[in-house]
């Protein structure tokens, strides 16, 4: 992948000694990290040209379960059960998705500007 954005490969010779002191940090707890930075790097090397798309597909996710929570709100409204949680999480479900959207319009208007 690192190829695609023109970096070089070299081989170097290292002379490796044994650790005196510490412990090492490499371990399954490093897993998560691995696993998020190649999510990461897929995401900036596909997405890199068409932004709205990530942030969009991320953000129909918080959508549709905001409108979930919203009609429910409505069908314990209709039944006379008041509750502020689900009209509150919809609400919140359904900022962040257009928050999402926005910075996708954005990201996209920055990436027209950087082609011109």
């Amino acid at each position: 992948m690192s190829t695609l954005a023109g970096a070089r490969i070299a081989e170097i010779v290292v002379n490796h000694r044994a650790r005196k002191y510490g412990k090492t940090k490499y371990g399954l707890s490093r897993v998560y990290k691995v696993l998020f930075d190649m999510i990461t790097i897929k995401m900036l090397i596909h997405f890199r040209n068409r932004p709205l798309l990530w942030f969009a597909s991320f953000g129909l996710f918080f959508c549709f379960l905001g409108l979930v929570l919203g009609i429910a709100s409505v069908l314990l409204f209709v039944q006379g059960k008041l509750s502020i949680v689900f009209p509150a999480a919809s609400f919140l479900l359904l900022s962040l998705f257009g928050s999402l959207l926005s910075w996708g319009f954005l990201a996209e208007f920055f990436v027209k500007i950087e082609k011109k």
